[in-house]
């Protein structure tokens, strides 16, 4: 006959590991669930940094082109193909409006990239802090150049 304390010890066993693998499927089904947001998000600040980035590239035009403003404007530069480099790691698709009307092979795609981005969320949050970082950097930039 069996121990009842190792039964009732392999009972807590198994009920803890299925309150853990519960807890990560609906971490997991959150993130799928919120991953348009989320890189929506993220592309709308590096939509956000591309006007600032604009906004200074124009300023720095009609100034006098000194070394402060070629330093500049080779940061615009770099902050552009940093840009790019990032919209290219967070893939392209994800501009679609919810609203418009898919086929059976954009849906089969969407679902596919919402069930891998719990696995590329930090990447998603690395570049987000890089962006954030950036925009920081410009507004300094900014700054300095009005005065």
């Amino acid at each position: 006959m069996a121990d009842p304390f190792s039964v009732a010890g392999s009972a807590v066993g198994v009920v803890s590991l299925a309150i853990v693998a519960c807890q990560g499927l609906t971490a997991f089904i959150g993130d799928v669930k919120d991953a348009r947001e989320k890189t929506s998000q993220a592309s709308d600040q590096m939509d956000a940094l591309t006007e600032q980035l604009e906004r200074l590239q124009s300023i720095i035009c009609k100034l006098d082109q000194s070394e402060h403003e070629s330093r500049a404007s080779a940061g615009i530069i770099a902050c552009a193909a940093a840009i790019q480099r990032i919209r290219g790691k967070i893939g392209p698709g994800w501009e679609k409006s919810i609203s418009t009307k898919l086929n059976f092979r954009e849906q089969m795609e969407e679902t596919k990239k919402r069930l891998l981005f719990p696995f590329k969320k930090e990447d998603l949050r690395h570049w987000t802090a890089v962006v954030e970082s950036a925009q920081q950097n410009l507004q300094t930039a900014l700054i300095a150049l009005s005065l």
